[in-house]
């Protein structure tokens, strides 16, 4: 079935019900903001979620298959508008998973034009310009991998849309257990806007809730957290597109404005997420390179250690480029292969999917200890598997530090290191960051999940390993974080 259709940019929610299973002569593009569904054209099925961006040929059938909260924006031009190469690059690419921020920026773009339509001319121009940007995201952006967002950032967006006295990024990182740096690296890397764009959206959207029923701007914008009508009104404009009376004061048939919900922005899962190894052979590795530094005397050490900076001297690493460590990948699947085959194939399938290294300076780098001190990375290790043995959020580098320290002061007590080699001291720095990658991936997964279940059996892993390679029962130390 043709149909005829016009230039538009237009919003298809949750809910919709029309069947789509025609063609027209326009040109289209759809950009998915939630939900799933299938995509049925030339011959081919594309699987659709967050952040999809289709393009769809004038003149051919498609078929779509949705799923009931299936929730985004559909855009269409006559054929004439475009060129020959502009249809023949798109259409080379029908389907593409925009990154994040690509992501982000298209909807902002799509969400002002489509308030423009009352004003032909410029309404034509602005659905020009989102094609030529559509385009130039299709052939030259990042390709996306999307994935649920850090569990950090979830709260941070429940947390700003439940209390309208959150304003900083200090209060909102602290009631997540992080350091306000790495939210505020994260919250651009995983939704991509800053803190402040992303309470005045939320503040935003609390006021078109209150707005309906108070009648009155001031009111509604000071109750959803704006601290004055100059602040409400300039970011009104920025976001929206136009000031808050032109807008209230349009057509009544012009619906409310809906702002991304951020929290499902990157909801699908990929196969490099934290979920896809069992939690068990996340925290079960018993490295021997770790495990034979440590004596039955090691935790008498650790717990007379001082619990502050230690006069101990660094155990130096070596290691000038954290990549260098690659070499040792080999030599610890070969270790858990001798005492179980098949965490060893999943360890060595981990190593391909995932820079661990890169991992480790990204994620763990949010505490500044640096990898020249090899007693501050064990440390680290240690002090993770307390997290997940205790069941508590991601502690901060002031928490950390004392327990590195005393591992430190442990180590040189014990004169562990005294008589290593440069390569044992970089694969026992090696076998502790690979095993603190795995355990952080593990306490995120569970924290995502907000299962206590998931918690006990990860808990049950890791105490076990710890008892294992430092004979200390972490329910049982001393050690307080």
């Amino acid at each position: 079935m043709v149909i005829a259709v016009h230039p538009e940019i237009r919003r298809t929610g949750a809910g919709v019900t029309i069947a789509v299973d025609h063609a027209h002569l326009e040109c289209e593009f759809n950009l998915v903001l939630f939900g799933s569904g299938v995509y049925h054209f030339d011959d081919k099925a594309f699987d659709i979620g967050p952040g999809s961006l289709i393009w769809l040929a004038p003149g051919k059938r498609h078929r779509l298959e949705r799923s009931a909260d299936l929730d985004m924006w559909v855009a269409t031009i006559s054929d004439g508008a475009l060129d020959n190469s502009f249809l023949s690059d798109v259409l080379s690419r029908p389907h593409r998973t925009l990154s994040a921020e690509d992501a982000v920026a298209l909807d902002r773009l799509l969400r002002h034009v489509s308030q423009d339509a009352a004003e032909p001319r410029l309404y034509n121009a602005g659905i020009y310009y989102a094609f030529r940007t559509a385009w130039r995201m299709t052939m030259m952006g990042v390709e996306g991998r999307f994935k649920r967002p850090h569990s950090a950032v979830i709260k941070i967006v429940e947390i700003l849309s439940a209390d309208p006295s959150v304003t900083t990024l200090g209060v909102a990182a602290e009631r997540c257990g992080l350091s306000a740096d790495y939210v505020g690296h994260l919250l651009p890397q995983q939704l991509g806007v800053s803190f402040k764009e992303l309470l005045n959206r939320t503040r935003l959207n609390r006021f078109f809730s209150i707005y309906p029923t108070s009648r009155n701007i001031l009111t509604a914008a000071l109750d959803a957290g704006f601290g004055s009508y100059t602040q409400f009104y300039r970011v009104f404009c920025d976001i929206v597109g136009q000031p808050p009376r032109a807008w209230l004061g349009g057509d009544s048939h012009v619906p409310p404005l809906d702002l991304m919900p951020f929290s499902t922005i990157v909801t699908r899962k990929t196969d490099s997420e934290d979920g896809v190894y069992p939690f068990s052979f996340m925290v079960s590795q018993d490295f021997t390179s770790l495990r034979r530094w440590f004596g039955s005397t090691f935790p008498t050490c650790l717990e007379r250690a001082l619990g502050e900076e230690s006069a101990a001297p660094p155990i130096a690493t070596g290691i000038c480029n954290l990549s260098d460590l690659r070499r040792f990948e080999e030599d610890l699947v070969d270790e858990v292969s001798a005492s179980n085959s098949e965490n060893a194939l999943m360890l060595a399938d981990f190593f391909r999917r995932q820079n661990v290294l890169a991992t480790y300076a990204q994620s763990h780098g949010q505490w500044q200890l640096g990898t020249s001190d090899l007693a501050m990375i064990v440390g680290l290790d240690f002090v993770l598997g307390l997290m997940l043995a205790r069941s508590r959020p991601l502690p901060s580098r002031e928490q950390i530090l004392p327990i590195c320290y005393r591992f430190r002061e442990a180590f040189c007590n014990l004169n562990t290191f005294a008589n290593a080699t440069s390569d044992e001291v970089q694969r026992t720095s090696m076998a502790a960051i690979v095993s603190s990658v795995l355990k952080l991936h593990a306490l995120r997964a569970a924290m995502a999940r907000e299962s206590r279940s998931t918690f006990e059996q990860i808990a049950a892993c890791s105490r076990s390993v710890m008892l294992a390679t430092v004979g200390i029962d972490p329910l049982s130390t001393a050690i307080e974080i």
